[in-house]
């Protein structure tokens, strides 16, 4: 069955924002980081292994990422204001369309991506040894995302780069952070995000089969629990539904008020 680009678009970018998938995980919050386990240096020194004497951000992401190019000077601000107080961060290349295309996407973010980065390591895993021994053991399925190894060579903290918050960093960086009560607060998050994927996964296969009903009905299971001034952000899904149902009024109304919104 053929899908139109827009649907095509909306299923691509719906498997980037999810960036939780509880199925299979078996690497969490508050376990040892697995080892380092990186292909070339493209920028920085080389680290061979987690020490005592640092916390380090691991992040993974890709040049074809728009979200990883929007998050990449925020890694950036917090790596410059903690560095001296012993932060490493590890740009961690994966999922690459075309590695040789990575020193020149470094280069031209120039001083916006001051840390390490590194390709992932192909040589025995064809999926990279990073993104298999770390992404997919805890059930991340999208990028950009960060791990946070604290001083004892533990995870920390994993989520969205941009949801990494200053007082956070400084309190593993004290080694003041509670890991255990994190580790429930993730574990609930991972509960709560992979709900939302199950109808995501709902949305995406009734907007493929042209089952409009089924998709409005999932669109607003979706909505609910959403802030109402986020909810603009489902825009251009409710266009995509009125025009798969020819409800051409219905389309432009909605395109103007967005329009006139945002």
């Amino acid at each position: 069955m053929k899908t139109s680009s827009g649907i095509r678009a909306f299923t691509v970018a719906a498997a980037l924002l999810a960036t939780i998938c509880a199925s299979g995980a078996n690497l969490s919050v508050g376990d040892p980081a697995p080892k380092l386990q990186t292909g070339k240096w493209i920028q920085g020194d080389p680290v061979m292994a987690f020490d005592s004497n640092h916390v380090y951000i691991v992040e993974f992401w890709a040049t074809w990422c728009g979200p990883c190019r929007e998050s990449i000077p925020h890694l950036n601000e917090l790596y410059e204001k903690f560095k001296d107080q012993g932060l490493i961060a590890i740009g961690q290349d994966s999922w690459e369309q075309n590695e040789d295309g990575v020193p020149a996407f470094v280069k031209k973010m120039g001083d916006k991506m001051t840390y390490r980065v590194a390709l992932d390591d192909k040589s025995s895993e064809k999926d990279g040894a990073m993104a298999v021994n770390w992404m997919k053991a805890a059930g991340q399925n999208g990028i950009p995302t960060a791990f946070v190894v604290n001083r004892q060579g533990k995870i920390a903290w994993i989520g969205h780069p941009m949801a990494l918050e200053e007082s956070v960093l400084e309190q593993i960086l004290s080694d003041k952070f509670d890991i255990a009560s994190y580790a429930k607060e993730f574990e609930k998050q991972q509960k709560e995000m992979e709900a939302r994927q199950a109808v995501s996964k709902k949305l995406t296969q009734a907007m493929r089969e042209k089952n409009w009903d089924t998709a409005d009905a999932a669109l607003a299971e979706m909505e609910k629990p959403m802030p109402e001034k986020s909810r603009f952000q489902l825009g251009p899904t409710h266009l995509q539904i009125l025009l798969g149902r020819k409800d051409y009024a219905g389309a432009c109304k909605l395109a103007e008020s967005l329009s006139d919104a945002h």
